[in-house]
């Protein structure tokens, strides 16, 4: 008993300190085919599933710990026709500790095929995402400079900034093992575009209280890659496709997934996502610090210099940075993690047309595990229409609803997802925001197949030969 109780106290002190932005409000939705990439194990609701090219997937999600843009409007003061934002309230807004998130994905290519016990499955998606984790030093420093309540302090800069864009070429195949229990895997090609990474960026300034000079230690290691330069041809003309063509930044990937159904009503299901890593070597170079403990003294640039005489001043002042805080900045390749995470599932079977369920979500950021919980029912009314309403734990937010929908239209399928239903309708009140939606074209899923694939007192592996032989229907 004891240690549930230590169990949970740790669990719910990590989920304080979320820093994912999860994507999973169709894990559990069986009818939607994407539901696949969250766990290959997952089975289509049909014999076949192409996604409608360039719209089978698209995602956006956004996250600021900070403050909403209606909070951000309320520090603004008016005057007569003009109106000023008062950088001071804007600092109030920020914590101690702040992180940005954004996040997009753009699926290009999705199609599966299921005969028999086997399902085999292709995609092509590009994610992009930033990731900025950052000090209320930062704009305390920002706002008043080196002087005024400034003077005598300390700032400490310690930030955690990923940024990334890559193309992931999706391969997957499960196969039922032995009744009840489902086995999946996917390799993933990885084609990197844009990268950077300071998992250690701290930066300690402090300000003399009587000549305003500053005293800097900084302790970096930053990695950074670009494939930017590849949009400009031989013959100097922009050519923005190429941004998309050409990478030199081979990486490779694996998620893996099971799915068992021991009871008719229960399925329990799990999923590692995203375990692997790119070779960044396009314009790549990395930036560290080989002694952390070193320091400058900046005394101000000279005033009654020309244009020249600044340049090498200036040239010389970048020169002394580096060597005083032992800066090495190394040409070559490196490769990166591109964040690996789990899934932990469980579904109930009320009946024919609702189901609940549960899901623990983990992401590995910076060498932390980020979990967020989420709890959700899935509801069919009709065979042609089905209602998911979920909500998720995580960035200290404990009560954030989301909505999704799923209209089968013959054999079109539309889907769109939420996990913050509340920051579509009202954007300007809230910290996140999230969308997910697609259009699928389906074979052999018609309302019988429907109701077959969500009848508890259906044998499973019954209900797999069933839809089997409906194949070419």
């Amino acid at each position: 008993m004891l240690r549930r109780v230590v169990f949970m106290c740790c669990f719910f002190k990590f989920m304080a300190d979320v820093k994912a932005q999860p994507a999973f409000g169709i894990y559990h939705a069986s009818q939607i085919p994407q539901q696949t990439l969250l766990n290959p194990a997952f089975r289509i609701g049909a014999s076949a599933a192409i996604g409608f090219p360039g719209l089978s997937g698209i995602g956006f999600q956004y996250y600021n710990s900070s403050f909403t843009l209606k909070q951000l409007l309320k520090c603004a003061e008016t005057s007569g026709d003009s109106s000023t934002l008062n950088l001071n309230k804007v600092v109030q807004l920020f914590g101690n500790r702040n992180y940005l998130s954004v996040k997009a994905e753009q699926q290009w290519l999705f199609a599966a095929f299921r005969y028999a016990t086997s399902q085999w499955s292709f995609h092509v998606t590009d994610h992009a995402s930033l990731r900025f984790k950052y000090p209320k030093d930062l704009f305390r420093l920002l706002v008043d400079g080196n002087g005024g309540v400034n003077l005598g302090n300390t700032f400490n800069l310690k930030f955690s900034l990923n940024a990334i864009h890559y193309r992931e070429y999706g391969i997957a195949y499960s196969r039922e093992i032995k009744e009840h229990f489902i086995i999946g895997g996917r390799i993933k090609f990885l084609k990197g575009f844009t990268l950077l990474d300071a998992s250690r960026m701290k930066l300690n300034l402090n300000t003399d209280a009587n000549q305003f000079e500053w005293t800097a230690t900084a302790n970096l290691n930053i990695h950074a890659a670009s494939t930017g330069y590849s949009i400009i041809n031989r013959n100097n003309n922009v050519r923005p496709i190429n941004f998309f063509r050409n990478s030199n930044n081979p990486g490779l990937a694996a998620d893996v997934g099971i799915l068992w159904q021991e009871h008719p009503r229960l399925t329990l299901s799990a999923a590692l996502l995203d375990f692997g890593f790119i070779n960044w070597k396009t314009n790549a170079v990395n930036l560290r610090s080989n002694n952390p403990s070193a320091s400058f003294r900046y005394e101000g640039l000279p005033i009654q210099t020309d244009d020249k005489q600044l340049d090498h001043y200036i040239r010389k002042l970048k020169d002394s940075i580096n060597q005083s805080l032992g800066l090495d900045t190394i040409r070559g390749s490196f490769s990166k993690a591109i964040g690996t995470q789990f899934l932990c599932g469980m579904q109930y079977v009320i009946n024919s047309n609702i189901s609940i369920q549960t899901l623990i979500y983990g992401d590995f950021f910076n060498g932390t595990i980020h979990p967020a919980l989420h709890a959700g029912i899935n509801w069919q009314p009709v065979y042609w229409l089905s209602i998911m309403a979920h909500n998720t734990a995580f960035n200290n937010i404990w009560l954030n609803p989301g909505l999704g929908i799923s209209i089968n239209a013959g054999r079109l399928l539309f889907y769109a997802s939420s996990e913050h239903a509340y920051g579509l309708v009202a954007a300007d009140q809230s910290r996140s925001l999230s969308l997910k939606f697609g259009v699928n074209i389906l074979w052999n899923k018609d309302k019988r197949s429907i109701k077959r694939i969500q009848d508890p007192e259906l044998p499973f592996m019954q209900q797999k030969l069933q839809e089997t032989k409906d194949w070419g229907r």
